[in-house]
């Protein structure tokens, strides 16, 4: 657990050191040590631990108190933006505080400054309701690389468990940080109705084209944006992924942004920026709304189990070939695709959406899984572009991680084949390996057909 804590912290705010320091007086001078230290975290790193990745970008705020660290990772196939904070501690000459609070952890951590390049110290908080508290040792390995090493201690009867995540520098340029720092100021002015500012930051053939392919020109956009009746009430942008191209960047990213009524919305964009007489414009906008997640607490108790499927996955695998005609994905070979298994119609329902590549060649299809309450039995319907389609029950065992399914599918002649399949997943979640197996005489004997590996994949 603590391996997500060190990587993948949120929003904090340590009032003494980020107000008292604008203030003259208020405060002594920074030690030069602790900004030394402090600065050796400012920059864009990628960072691993033993179950997750991510990204950090961090910079100092605008004064110079404290380093501000934006945050991107994909546990458990969920993407999560979140920020931390470091400064000072407002008192001693080599001791600095991370403060961290987020929807799942509450966290306050001091470290000791031992040397140049190491620091340890001790933390506690509160993850996914259970209190915690551990050690802290960050030690750096040069200007482009350091590492957290936490041992975690919760207050239950499991032992401490240790993770180590490592940093790693990634290289930016000023026009990628120039990018960043334009989307934000384009959010704020137009929930401040700043047209002018929006209006300098867009080209004039600008153009906004919003989920439902509804496009919008730059004239009519301003106009929005003029109207309090229209204009974003609140804004922000996470996650931003800049590509440059020359005088061409390709800009990603979500922006979250409240309509007049108070109706949030959660969107991804695409942008096209060029870059003209030295500063950037936005060519044009792809905007796409991100759908609302089925809240977990909402799940019946059996639906509930199905959450370890939900998420992206890549998969690879070996069959033979077919043990009867008909069936779909080809020939004997090796194959490799993706998955990806969300809730639907309010969490009544699984979804599966699968791209295959197999020795006859892409064959993609759509799985929709739901529980029989009679029956006792998890039902699926799945149809593919080879135009075969199949029907299955399935079990799951006490444990949550082996699943047992029996089908029959139905080839694109019309051919009915009993198949049978078994899924079992890692203790952490994380990966898969499965066996599939088909009858040729109605379910008195089985063979081989293929077997798979799968691991949740980052976005």
């Amino acid at each position: 657990m603590r391996s997500l804590l060190i990587g993948l912290v949120a929003v904090g705010i340590v009032l003494a050191a980020s107000v008292c320091y604008g203030q003259e007086g208020w405060l002594p001078p920074m030690p030069q040590r602790v900004r030394n230290m402090l600065e050796k975290f400012v920059g864009t790193w990628n960072w691993q631990d033993e179950m997750v990745q991510g990204t950090s970008v961090c910079r100092w705020d605008p004064a110079g108190n404290y380093v501000i660290c934006q945050d991107e990772a994909m546990p458990g196939g969920v993407r999560l933006f979140a920020s931390r904070l470091i400064g000072w501690d407002g008192v001693s000459e080599d001791e600095i505080v991370m403060y961290e609070v987020g929807p799942a952890i509450h966290d306050s951590s001091r470290l000791k400054i031992v040397s140049d390049t190491v620091m340890e110290g001790e933390g506690a908080g509160v993850w996914l309701g259970n209190k915690y508290s551990d050690t802290l040792r960050w030690e750096s390995q040069g200007a482009d690389q350091f590492s957290i090493v936490g041992t975690l201690k919760t207050d239950g009867s499991e032992p401490p468990s240790t993770s180590t995540t490592m940093y790693t520098r990634l290289e930016t340029t000023d026009d990628e940080q120039d990018l960043i720092q334009v989307q934000q100021e384009w959010s704020r002015a137009e929930v401040a109705g700043d047209v002018r500012t929006v209006d300098r930051i867009l080209a004039d053939e600008y153009v906004l084209t919003l989920s439902d392919g509804t496009l919008m020109p730059k004239a009519e956009y301003l106009r929005d944006i003029q109207s309090e009746d229209t204009r974003s009430i609140a804004m922000s942008v996470e996650g931003t992924k800049v590509r440059l191209y020359g005088d061409m960047a390709l800009v990603k990213g979500i922006v979250k942004w409240t309509e007049p009524g108070g109706k949030k919305h959660e969107d991804l964009f695409s942008e096209t920026w060029l870059k003209r007489d030295g500063r950037w414009q936005c060519l044009a906008t792809q905007q796409s709304e991100i759908e609302t997640t089925v809240d977990s607490a909402k799940l019946s108790p059996e639906m509930k189990k199905l959450e370890v499927w939900v998420g992206r996955w890549e998969y690879e695998g070996e069959q033979v070939d077919p043990p009867v005609a008909g069936l779909p994905y080809g020939g004997a070979g090796t194959f490799s695709g993706t998955i990806t298994y969300r809730f639907v119609l309010g969490g009544r329902f699984l979804e599966g959406k699968t791209e295959d590549h197999n020795p006859s060649g892409t064959t993609t299809s759509v799985e929709l899984e739901g529980y029989d309450p009679k029956a006792a039995n998890y039902v699926s319907s799945t149809f593919d572009s080879e135009g075969s389609m199949a029907t299955s029950l399935a079990t799951v065992s006490a444990d949550g991680r082996t699943w047992t399914a029996r089908s029959t599918m139905t080839t694109s002649a019309g051919d009915k084949v009993p198949v049978r399949s078994v899924t079992t997943f890692s203790p952490d979640g994380m990966r898969y390996t499965g066996t599939t197996e088909v009858s040729t005489d109605g379910g008195q004997t089985w063979k081989h057909w293929y077997g798979v590996k799968g691991k949740k994949a980052r976005d």
